[in-house]
């Protein structure tokens, strides 16, 4: 099931993760990383249904969730294709 997120409360969250990831305070180098390899990660990443209480942290992986919140992975060359159709209507 999608689960909606309040920006607004999260906001301050959100940001130092982000901050985090790139330079100069994160080492990630995402441009040096192929494109697939994030996509299909990033998948995996929203097949995901993650809970967090008191305790416990668990997840559990749902292809049918994922899809149900319209998340499918289109591989470069149909981006490409569709990227350049739109440009030319």
């Amino acid at each position: 099931m999608c689960e909606k997120v309040d920006w607004d409360q999260n906001a301050d969250l959100v940001w130092d993760i982000v901050n985090k990831l790139y330079p100069p305070e994160g080492s990630y180098r995402f441009d040096v990383i192929g494109v697939e390899l994030l996509g299909s990660n990033y998948e995996r990443y929203l097949g995901k249904t993650i809970r967090v209480t008191a305790r416990v942290l668990w997840w559990k992986t749902s292809r049918e969730d994922a899809q149900g919140c319209g998340v499918y992975y289109t591989p470069k060359i149909r981006c490409g294709l569709h990227s350049r159709a739109m440009v030319a209507s």
